[in-house]
């Protein structure tokens, strides 16, 4: 069956402004919504937050994870439960990307329970191995090569069937940042061997949900949820703006198993036009880098802020930022970091507010001399191509 997927972006003048408290709690087993996935641990009384979830909408945790790796930084993450006995697995939700793969724990090791990055293929007894071996490669100094496998995905309990997904050796020639698997949400071109095992493909076919739209919000506490199927209207205050993607199947990629590809390949990619970026701190106005026909890409597969080479150079101006020698990753004054922030206006009435202490790297040898260093890096590409780089914001 052909679905229809995502064609636009909804935003809100505000968001997450309807506390917790707000909202009539139900009793536990009433008003439910049909479709809304909960946690399938211990009986539990129904998130009071799940009442403004419309019917065949399916809602999943989404917390953020400090994950261990070469740069570790903070990204969000949700539960799957893989394989049988059910393994919970916390992967990525990533708007950047087609691919489902997760991290096989090391050699050696044993999971964290009762949740965990990794997967242990050899726990599961209704694991199929596929024989077959992918290569990807991110922000063209990351490997990640995967078998693929073929096991039983639920998300709350609720059973999306057989998937076929990648487990990764974490060994040589693999070479990742951040240690977590990705579960992607971007639609797949059609000549994509995996496209059947899309996620809002399969929770569609199963109807699950009866809609492929989804939404994610994260509260400034690190506490947020993703919903399939729609939004959480109580996530929001105000009407919500809509905006169109941009070119979405006009994205051309190249990379492949050896670097580069002669025959490029064409992505979908979450791309939309806004008006203005500014920066400001608290001693200082804010810096307008005006409308020059700017688009956003949108990837939650990483935490990083990628612009092109001079929208990259004012903003670094403006935040006084500095490469320290041997490094490729800016630096700013931590103390001027805790205020600074990088704003995003989509148009006249809706604006995307970001703190700049929101791409603080942990990174210590280059926390040095009251500098901090951040996830804030230039990519002279062509909109859209940030689908392969994996940024959180792709500004172009």
């Amino acid at each position: 069956m052909r679905h229809s997927y995502a064609s636009a972006l909804l935003l809100a003048g505000q968001s997450l402004a309807a506390p917790v408290d707000s909202v009539n709690e139900a009793p536990a087993g009433q008003n439910t919504p049909a479709g809304v996935l909960q946690l399938p641990l211990v009986p539990v009384t129904p998130d009071p937050q799940d009442a403004s979830l419309s019917k065949r909408q399916a809602q999943g945790d989404l917390n953020m994870y400090r994950f261990l790796g070469l740069r570790p930084v903070v990204g969000f993450g949700m539960p799957l439960e893989i394989g049988t006995p059910a393994q919970t697995v916390i992967v990525e939700p990533d708007t950047g990307s087609d691919l489902f793969w997760v991290p096989q724990v090391r050699a050696g090791k044993v999971r964290e329970e009762p949740a965990s990055v990794y997967f242990d293929k050899y726990r599961s007894t209704s694991r199929r191995e596929l024989n077959k071996q992918n290569l990807s490669r991110y922000g063209g100094n990351e490997i990640i090569v995967w078998n693929m496998s073929a096991d039983v995905v639920s998300m709350r309990g609720q059973s999306l069937g057989e998937m076929q997904f990648g487990v990764a050796n974490l060994q040589g020639p693999t070479k990742i940042g951040r240690v977590v698997g990705i579960l992607g949400l971007r639609e797949p071109i059609p000549k994509n061997p995996y496209a059947s095992e899309f996620i809002l493909k399969k929770m569609l076919d199963s109807k699950v949900i009866s809609d492929a739209a989804f939404s994610m919000s994260v509260d400034e506490n690190g506490k947020g949820a993703i919903t399939f199927g729609g939004y959480d209207t109580k996530k929001f205050a105000g009407p919500l703006e809509k905006f169109p993607f941009a070119s979405q199947t006009s994205n051309k990629l190249c990379l492949g198993e050896t670097g580069r590809e002669t025959n490029p390949s064409y992505v979908r990619s979450y791309v939309v036009n806004m008006k203005s970026i500014s920066v400001s701190d608290s001693t200082h106005a804010s810096h307008v880098i005006p409308d020059q026909g700017l688009t956003i890409g949108l990837d939650t597969g990483s935490p990083a802020i990628a612009m092109k080479k001079a929208i990259y150079d004012e903003v670094g101006r403006a935040l006084g930022a500095t490469i320290p020698e041997g490094s490729s990753v800016p630096v700013i004054n931590c103390t001027l970091m805790q205020d600074a922030r990088i704003t995003l206006a989509m148009n006249d009435k809706v604006s995307i507010s970001i703190p700049v202490k929101d791409f603080e790297m942990d990174v210590p040898k280059l926390k040095t001399g009251g500098n901090c260093p951040v996830a804030i890096i230039s990519r002279d590409l062509p909109a859209g191509k940030a689908s392969h780089e994996e940024p959180y914001l792709y500004l172009d």
